[in-house]
C-alpha cells in the first residue's frame, strides 16, 4: 500500500493549509520519485545502508526500504520522533529504525557505530534540510555529520581535490613507441 501522511484534499485552500503543514511543496516525494524511482536517475539502495537525515514523515527512507535497503534509518530532531515513529508504524510490520539524531560529527560516528556497527553509511539522504531563516547556520553541522557519516575523516575531501589537481590518480597513458 501507500504511506501514510497528510489527507490531501483538493483546492487551493487546502493545498496551502497542507503546504504549511508539510513545510513547502511535496520535496520528500519528488526526490523519492526521482531519486529512488526514475529509472534514468535511480539510485540503488537494494542491500545497501541507508540514512534519512530531517527524515520529517519519512517518505524517502521508507520508500528506500520497500525497495530493498537492507538497512534504514530514519532521523529527527527529538520532538518530531513521536510521529515519524508513528508513520513509520503505520506503513511496516517491521518498521524501519526512527532515531533523535542532531547534527554533528560525534553524533554521526555515534550512529554509524549504533545503527552500522561502525560502518560508513551507503546512502544518505537529505531533503529539505537547509532553510536558513528557520535553522540559521545549522548547515555548517549537517556538513559535518553528512561527511562523518559517509566515513570521511577531517581534510579528505582537501586531499582529494588536491590529488585531482596533481593528477595523482591518473592512469599513466602508454609513452608512444615505447615496446
Amino acid at each position: 500500500g501507500g504511506l501514510a501522511g497528510p489527507r490531501r484534499t483538493r483546492g487551493a485552500a487546502a493545498n496551502s493549509g497542507a503546504r504549511r503543514e508539510l513545510g513547502g511543496p511535496p520535496q520528500a516525494a519528488i526526490l523519492a520519485d526521482r531519486a529512488l524511482l526514475a529509472p534514468a536517475t535511480r539510485i540503488s539502495v537494494e542491500g545497501r545502508s541507508v540514512v534519512e537525515l530531517g527524515a520529517g514523515l519519512g517518505v524517502p527512507g521508507m520508500v528506500a526500504a520497500r525497495l530493498g535497503a537492507s538497512r534504514v534509518a530514519l532521523t529527527e530532531q527529538p520532538s518530531l520522533v513521536e510521529l515519524l515513529e508513528r508513520n513509520a508504524a503505520a506503513n511496516f510490520d517491521k518498521p524501519p529504525a526512527v532515531v533523535e539524531f542532531s547534527w554533528s560529527r560525534a553524533g554521526a560516528d555515534a550512529l554509524k557505530r549504533d545503527f552500522n556497527d561502525g560502518a560508513p553509511i551507503d546512502v544518505v539522504i537529505c531533503c529539505d534540510c537547509v532553510y536558513e531563516p528557520l535553522y540559521g547556520t545549522c548547515w555548517i553541522e549537517l556538513l559535518e555529520a553528512l561527511d562523518a557519516l559517509r566515513g570521511r575523516p577531517r581534510g579528505e575531501k582537501t586531499s582529494r581535490r588536491r590529488r585531482a589537481r596533481r593528477n595523482l590518480d591518473a592512469t599513466p597513458t602508454p609513452r608512444s613507441g615505447a615496446s
